[in-house]
């Protein structure tokens, strides 16, 4: 059995590949900064916003992306950029797959009730002090155990056509009629609030951030590519005026 925040530390201790999602936005993020740095400490050249300006790129979303953009010479759209901006996509929306049925099921969280998840099958749930029932994204809830419904040992006998694997049901009793249950589920549902408070905030800036990320790759791709050819263009308007 382990909580919301729990549930989140597991998720990424347990999976590799969340790991190296983590690792890679702090890598990235990182990386951005020091960009940001050094074209602060850098001021850049009027002829060089001007030349931007005329290419019809904006100023603005360069700064806000720390994208730099150099006039000096002709840009190219290598073959590693677009690796580059097919992973930072490939991260946010493996992340948000990851962290938005997480964020949901905290939003549905009944008032007074925790979200707990059954290591085990993966099976997650809402309970609180007198009542458990199952946790979905959209749907109704398929089945919901009382303790009423708990003996003194066994998983209850449930009169619902859909209910939860035997396991889950005996473990939910076991934390409505054993001490150590009782004691378990008073803890986890008196700490859910500052769980949750940790889903609100860190989820979404997470995804907000791995979307600057993967946006200000697309739009460097994309601006490269305009300012090459606008170079280019004026690079053959020269030409035609010297023939």
């Amino acid at each position: 059995m382990s909580s919301i925040t729990e549930m989140i530390n597991t998720e990424f201790s347990n999976a590799p590949v969340a790991t190296f999602i983590a690792l890679l936005t702090f890598v990235g993020a990182a990386f951005k900064l020091i960009i940001k740095i050094k074209n602060t400490l850098s001021k850049t050249e009027e002829e060089n916003t001007r030349t931007l300006t005329l290419a019809g790129i904006p100023p603005f979303w360069l700064r806000f992306f720390l994208i730099s953009l150099s006039t000096r010479k002709t840009p190219e759209v290598k073959k590693l950029d677009k690796a580059m901006g097919y992973i930072a996509f490939s991260l946010f929306l493996g992340s948000f797959l990851f962290t938005g049925p997480i964020l949901v099921r905290t939003v549905k969280t009944p008032e007074n009730h925790t979200l707990l998840i059954w290591k085990a099958t993966g099976e997650l749930f809402y309970i609180s002090d007198a009542k458990a029932q199952e946790s979905t994204l959209f749907s109704p809830p398929a089945w919901h155990i009382k303790k009423s419904d708990c003996p003194a040992s066994d998983a209850p006998a449930l009169s619902q056509h859909a209910s939860p694997s035997p396991e889950v049901a005996k473990g939910i009793c076991d934390l409505f009629i054993t001490q150590e249950g009782r004691e378990y589920l008073t803890r986890s549902i008196k700490t859910y609030p500052k769980g949750k408070r940790f889903v609100y905030v860190m989820l979404p800036f997470t995804e907000l951030v791995l979307l600057w990320m993967a946006a200000g790759c697309a739009l460097h791709l994309y601006y490269s590519a305009k300012l090459r050819k606008y170079i280019l263009d004026e690079q053959e308007k020269a030409l035609s005026y010297v023939r």
